[in-house]
């Protein structure tokens, strides 16, 4: 460093320097041995070393101890860290780090530039020489010794003389603490205020100092590009370093959003300091013996672990820095678009991702005989997995951002919440056929995310009946309603659940028979629950997103210990009637969470025109429409199909009467009556019939369960329903199959046929199962 022939330069300085270097020589040593020590152990028993030594978490801390000066001065300078948070995280960095510069020095370099000048300056006399030779006419002591507090009193008459003699300010001085600081930041505060200093006099001018890069070969190419993107990432971090400095001082912005827009950057700073002087003292050696490789072994995954708070806040800071670019401005010009702060941000997970790629093109050129050529593999595979840690932590935060969006984005939720599905892992707008309904329900696009335990499709909600959505939403979705009705982001509504426990085969294809195009990316995925079995086929946009989703899916659903997920019901608050949540399932859905389901069925068409209504008692006779008797298969009278149970004596009354769809309009218009079109059995046999809207739920189903057995009896066989077991859905505007239980549905379904203008469409499906 010229600093350095500055130095040599004022008078009584070189014996300083030259215990200095002497120290600094020591400090590399034991570096060496202690990263030997450490990879060595690791080998034989997978195990980092540990520091045995307590460690104080004030990075101000003096040294204190033996009376011998070298002892002293020749500890680690990572003796302490700015936080008990980032020891934790450098735990082995900081233990194996006696120097400025990270990894082993190559053979031909004794020390590197910087850990001499921290030497130097922790002696005292060489600065109180600096100020006698700028000023010698008010010269002060020089007291050289070992002892730290004549060290820290000649640091303080070097300071006292400045200001006093120089006029020099207290902010282009520093503090005595930083002088005996292990942080390259304090460092640097210390050089800087000793070059303002010599500044002052001519004679201890120099030349640059030249960049002893060259390149020769291929190699040395990729080892330049790899030094000068390193110095650049270094000034863009202090320049962030510098504007953070501004932000705390203008004090417009808390605290606590500083440290979430720049979590551990001091920390960061140094870790990436000390990697730039390791890199650039091996950059200078001849290729084969370069320990560039020694630099990331030495960091290892746990030092790089300090920027996982960085992956984690990013997306939270640029939202910040949208929403305050104003008073970002105001604090600090260094960075005055805020555009330009959002690129600085992301300039470090950036740079972890180009580290593997820089290594991998090095390891390709270097001879696998050089003697550290294990050491740049080492290297490589840290890096990689370095930064697929970095990609995932962001993953994971980008997840929860979505997942936060989706709990705004829906307002049909089903029934279903977010509760107990496990943690986002992949979303992706889809294309998805339902291998149940081939033929029917085509090819959907959907919204499709996978968690944990589940898989849940939405599509774009189009509301149609305000009444009946506002009824089928879930708390979850109800809170955010206002919020999505500004926000550019779709309203989505739940059409198919998946439980990843179900699922016992998963396939990937380039082609598939269930779509009209011949290529594209398929996934299928079949499931078997205790209820039912399906399978549906999901064509991705591209290939790297359907492997994920495949390794994924099949990582989770390989487990067999994994506890089974039941969605949990939504609370509606203080509703003394059934659970919205409960009433509002989409098809294939069981009531205890065991089995999955995917889209509507189709609408059953009838097949025929002829309905007529099922008489079972008095008061049934009050429920039902008009007294009507006739078989869907033909022209067979009541007198021709077995009894009812319990009401044989009502058949004859009513043998032969028949009535038109028609007719059927008709009386039911003139009755001021509720047409319903009943579909059951395992053929979708289906039925109309018409009942009086004031009739009470329970006896509703008395009258659908005894139309359905009586059509199934008739037509020779069937299970027969039971009231108290039946299941029952209707189907809403949108075509969905809901859950239909209660009075409070039968209500909703009313309601929603009276906003259906065409009399000859306001008929109510209800499907039996």
């Amino acid at each position: 460093m010229s600093l350095m022939r500055r130095l040599s330069k004022v008078p009584g300085m070189l014996p300083y320097i030259s215990l200095a270097y002497s120290r600094a020589e020591e400090n590399a040593e034991k570096q060496a041995i202690a990263l030997s020590t450490a990879a060595s152990n690791s080998a034989s028993s997978g195990s980092s070393v540990r520091s045995s030594s307590n460690r104080s978490s004030n990075v101000n801390h003096s040294y204190t101890g033996s009376n011998d000066r070298k002892s002293k001065l020749s500890v680690s300078p990572r003796g302490s860290v700015s936080s008990q948070s980032s020891d934790a995280l450098l735990g082995h960095w900081s233990s194996t780090l006696f120097t400025f510069a990270a990894g082993i020095l190559p053979a031909q370099i004794a020390y590197d530039p910087v850990t001499p000048i921290w030497n130097l300056f922790q002696q005292g006399a060489p600065l109180c020489l600096i100020f006698n030779a700028i000023s010698p006419e008010n010269a002060i002591d020089v007291v050289s010794s070992d002892d730290l507090k004549v060290c820290k009193m000649s640091v303080y008459q070097f300071l006292s003389a400045c200001k006093l003699h120089l006029n020099i300010r207290d902010d282009e001085l520093f503090p005595i603490t930083s002088v005996f600081s292990d942080d390259i930041r304090n460092l640097l505060e210390v050089i800087h205020s000793v070059d303002f200093v010599l500044d002052l006099d001519q004679r201890f001018d120099v030349s640059p100092v030249e960049d002893q890069l060259t390149i020769t070969d291929s190699r040395s190419k990729v080892v330049k590009e790899l030094i000068e993107s390193e110095r650049k990432f270094v000034y863009d971090l202090e320049t962030l370093a510098r504007y953070k400095d501004d932000l705390t001082r203008m004090e417009l912005i808390s605290s606590e959003n500083i440290n979430m827009l720049f979590p551990n950057l001091n920390e960061i700073v140094d870790f990436q300091r000390r990697l730039l002087v390791g890199l650039e003292c091996n950059a200078v050696a001849p290729g084969k013996y370069q320990r560039i490789g020694s630099v990331f072994v030495h960091a290892g995954v746990q030092g790089f672990q300090v920027y996982e708070a960085w992956s984690l806040f990013q997306n939270s800071a640029i939202e910040f820095i949208n929403k305050e670019a104003a008073t970002l401005k105001r604090s600090s010009d260094l960075i005055a678009n805020p555009y330009e702060l959002q690129s600085f941000l992301i300039k470090p997970i950036q740079r972890l991702c180009k580290y593997p790629l820089l290594l991998r093109e090095l390891l390709k050129l270097t001879d696998p005989s050089w003697p550290n050529y294990s050491e740049l593999q080492a290297a490589y595979s840290i890096t990689r997995e370095v930064a697929a840690g970095i990609n995932e932590a962001q993953r994971k935060s980008e997840n929860l951002k979505l997942m936060n969006e989706l709990q705004e984005q829906v307002v049909d939720w089903k029934g279903y919440t977010l509760a107990g599905v496990g943690d986002l892992l992949f979303s992706n707008v889809v294309t998805v056929r339902d291998l149940l309904n081939e033929g029917h329900a085509g090819e959907k696009e959907v919204h499709c995310y996978l968690f944990e335990r589940v898989i849940y499709f939405f599509k774009e909600h189009k509301e149609k009946n305000k009444l009946l959505s506002g009824r089928k939403k879930s708390s979850a979705s109800s809170l955010s309603t206002a919020a999505v009705s500004s926000s550019h982001m779709p309203q989505l509504s739940l059409n198919g659940i998946v439980y990843i426990s179900k699922i016992y085969k998963v396939a990937t294809s380039d082609t598939s028979p269930y779509f009209a195009s011949t290529q594209g990316h398929f996934l299928t995925l079949r499931w078997r629950g205790s209820r039912d079995t399906g399978g549906c086929v999901v064509r991705f946009r591209s290939e790297e997103h359907m492997n994920q989703w495949d390794s994924t899916i099949r990582q989770l659903s390989g487990s067999e210990d994994e506890d089974e997920f039941v969605a949990p019901p939504i609370s509606m608050g203080h509703r003394s009637t059934s659970s919205v949540s409960q009433r509002f399932r989409s098809s294939s859905s069981v009531s205890d969470g065991s089995s999955s389901f995917f889209f509507s069925k189709p609408r059953a068409t009838s097949t025929s025109t002829s309905s007529f209504g099922v008489l079972v008692s008095d008061k049934k006779l009050r429920s039902v429409s008009s007294p009507a008797a006739a078989s869907i298969y033909g022209q067979r009278s009541l007198t021709d199909l077995p009894p009812v149970p319990n009401f044989d004596e009502l058949q004859s009354n009513f043998s032969g009467m028949t009535l038109s769809q028609k007719q059927f309009t008709q009386q039911a218009q003139y009755e001021n009556r509720t047409r319903i079109k009943l579909i059951f059995g395992p053929n979708s046999e289906n039925v109309h019939l018409s009942v009086s809207p004031d009739i009470d739920f329970s006896e509703l189903v008395e009258v659908l369960v005894n139309k359905a057995n009586y059509v199934m009896g008739a037509n020779g066989g069937g299970e027969m329903y039971n009231v108290d077991t039946v299941k029952l859905k209707f189907k809403d505007e949108d075509g969905d199959l809901i859950r239909f239980q209660s009075n409070d549905d039968w209500e909703i379904a009313k309601e929603m046929l009276d906003e259906i203008g065409d009399e000859e469409e306001r008929i109510l499906t209800v499907k039996v199962r």
